[in-house]
């Protein structure tokens, strides 16, 4: 890759850091947000709502309607309560909802049944934000868009909208998929950009963890370790990028979802999108195979102008195929 690419993505991706940095330095405590959602006080349900059901999960979700959870419904910013539309918001996104329904589908996807037939995809992505409440402001607050899931440093997986909904998060896969945003720095074009937040620590194998800053309000406890050590590195959508891994709570709660969803909607069951020699795609899919594609998927394999979840993320965690 040239020089001028590799550093395009690296632009890109710090002008999105620079925001989230704006965003979570400029006075959020004297904003009239919600508690920060602490794992030592609320009490997670083993369910997801879909279609106004409590369908169970081996793994206990935040949901929209609990305490502290982050609700994707409401009509106005959720950190400022008394101002309706996003502030910086994506093209198209200008409106109080920033989720609808799902087109296409019939009954208007209310049903349990009709979705059953309908998703067919789960997208996989990283916030960019580092933490599951900074993402929902980004989302929600600033640019209109929406996602059904959140899952956080600690493993903590927020659920904000019931599943019957069409999130805001994959362009052209939205009406057909549910979408899960894992809490991650991200993945750049050099090592140094990479590592912007994470520390030295004596306490963790790798010798490094990750720090957010205070004001993004990083679940308490703990220190958030990458799962595996050192730097990955891969060419996604023809820009060479490097990444940090996952940490190991959220991969085990993203394989018990996964599995989860799998039982209620079969066609999530199926792998990432492989090229001829069995591995997994590292560019984007054209349009007739990305809508074809049944099971797990990455933002990366739908935009071309994205590379997430990046060369870090282990996707045969996820899936029995090898």
């Amino acid at each position: 890759m040239s020089s001028t690419a590799a550093s395009t993505v690296l632009v890109r991706h710090l002008l999105g850091l620079g925001t989230l940095l704006a965003l979570g330095l400029t006075g959020c405590a004297s904003q009239p947000a919600p508690a920060s959602p602490s794992p030592g006080t609320l009490e997670p349900a083993g369910f997801v709502i879909v279609a106004g059901e409590r369908i169970p999960v081996d793994v206990p979700v935040v949901t929209f309607r609990d305490p502290g959870g982050f609700d994707a419904r409401v009509r106005h910013r959720w950190f400022r309560p008394e101002s309706v539309l996003p502030s910086s918001p994506a093209a198209g996104c200008d409106t109080p909802a920033r989720a609808g329904a799902r087109r296409g589908v019939p009954g208007a996807s209310t049903t349990l049944a009709h979705l059953r037939e309908r998703l067919t995809q789960f997208v996989i992505h990283y916030d960019v934000a580092v933490t599951s409440r900074n993402c929902f402001k980004v989302l929600h607050d600033v640019r209109g868009l929406s996602v059904h899931f959140l899952l956080d440093l600690d493993g903590t997986l927020f659920q904000t909208l019931d599943l019957t909904a069409r999130a805001r998060h994959a362009g052209s896969a939205n009406d057909n998929s549910i979408g899960v945003e894992i809490a991650h720095p991200g993945a750049y074009a050099t090592a140094v950009a990479a590592d912007r937040f994470y520390a030295a620590s004596s306490d963790t194998a790798d010798g490094l963890t990750l720090a957010p800053p205070a004001s993004f309000e990083p679940p308490p406890g703990g220190l958030f370790t990458p799962s595996r050590p050192g730097l990955f590195r891969a060419t996604l959508n023809g820009s060479a990028v490097v990444q940090r891994d996952f940490t190991e709570a959220q991969y085990r709660t993203l394989e018990q979802l996964v599995a989860s969803l799998a039982r209620t909607f079969p066609a999530l069951g199926g792998g990432p999108p492989r090229d001829a020699d069995g591995h997994v795609a590292r560019d984007v899919l054209k349009p007739a195979a990305a809508a074809a594609h049944r099971g797990l998927i990455g933002h990366l394999h739908i935009s071309r102008r994205k590379v997430d979840p990046g060369p870090a993320f282990d996707w045969e965690r996820l899936t029995n195929e090898k």
